[in-house]
């Protein structure tokens, strides 16, 4: 609960026990009859409803036939005890009327309204998707406390914005245009790896429904800039990053924490642990920062490599190559 802040229109604060009920408004609308549109879905047993098909883009779907009501629900998860005896399960209820799904427990402490906000974010979500036909997603969330209605927020949050003057779109589009003459010339696939891993996290940054939708999958993808260029030896990262001009503050403050935060996050694999143990806040405010900081770093090392100021490895190697190779390398 320490990342997030309910928000009371009586300006108090949550006090315990209470009983705490959580609204949370689902997504898509579409899926839940909210707005008229498309769904992954072909609905029998009365009207044939209309079928899309988007040939360029790979995607299909029928036109939603369900209506608000048909998306109806009440149960009760009774009070369960842990086999082992050493945790209690807390009985609480779950309600959905169209896409707003309530949640309602008797919270004594913070720790269960921790309880209570985890179901709410990720296990509500992930359950419907389980068995729905579409993914759905949590769009917002209000409640109440002892009747008293609150918003649940973020406790801190930073926005960073980019400052576009007069001429700046020109140039920026000209700079694109020419970056795109210079791969023809470096003929390395490292830099066009490198965009390509930049363009998916900033998709990803974009297409959530909230910036730390998908931060592991972002900092996988800056992650792999720096080992496309660099390789994914720490040390080997730093070196590389002062001979393309960067001082020793900025490397630790910008770019070595991606590779900590991919070792944190544990990409690549199975993960255990609870959403709950990522910082949001910080992370989301870090993830936005470091997106024009990555894209300066891939223009950087477009232009020194045009300058000869920096040479990348080659094509399809990493660090761990041969003696033969680096000799042919170095004489380059």
């Amino acid at each position: 609960m320490n990342r997030f802040s309910a928000i009371f229109e009586d300006k108090g604060k949550i006090k315990f026990p209470s009983l705490i009920r959580l609204h949370i408004e689902l997504g898509p609308k579409t899926l839940f009859g909210m707005e008229d549109g498309f769904t992954r879905a072909c609905f029998t047993g009365g009207k044939v409803s209309e079928i899309f098909i988007d040939f360029e883009r790979g995607t299909q779907g029928c036109r939603n036939v369900l209506k608000p009501e048909d998306f109806q629900g009440k149960f009760t998860c009774p009070e369960a005890t842990s086999k082992d005896g050493k945790d209690v399960f807390k009985e609480y209820t779950l309600e959905i009327v169209g896409n707003i799904l309530s949640l309602m427990l008797n919270c004594e402490n913070n720790r269960d309204l921790g309880v209570l906000i985890y179901l709410a974010k990720y296990l509500v979500p992930a359950s419907l998707s389980l068995e729905l036909w579409e993914s759905v997603f949590v769009k917002r969330i209000s409640g109440t406390c002892d009747e008293r209605p609150f918003k649940l927020r973020l406790a801190t949050y930073g926005n960073l914005m980019s400052v576009i003057r007069p001429g700046d779109v020109a140039k920026r589009i000209n700079r694109a245009f020419e970056n795109l003459n210079a791969l023809r010339f470096i003929q390395n696939s490292r830099l066009k790896a490198a965009l390509h891993y930049y363009h998916t996290a900033r998709r990803l940054t974009a297409v959530g429904e909230t910036v730390w939708e998908f931060v592991p999958e972002i900092i996988l993808n800056y992650t792999k800039i720096l080992e496309v260029f660099f390789g994914d030896n720490r040390e080997n990262v730093r070196q590389q990053l002062q001979v393309l001009g960067y001082d020793t503050d900025k490397i630790e403050t910008s770019f070595i924490p991606i590779l900590l935060l991919r070792s944190h996050f544990d990409i690549a694999h199975a993960r255990l642990s609870s959403p709950q143990k990522i910082n949001i806040p910080e992370v989301a405010k870090f993830i936005l920062n470091i997106e024009s900081q990555m894209g300066d770093l891939i223009r950087k090392v477009i232009q020194k490599s045009v300058s000869g100021e920096f040479k990348l490895l080659p094509s399809g190697l990493c660090y761990e190559y041969s003696d033969a190779e680096q000799k042919e390398w170095d004489e380059r």
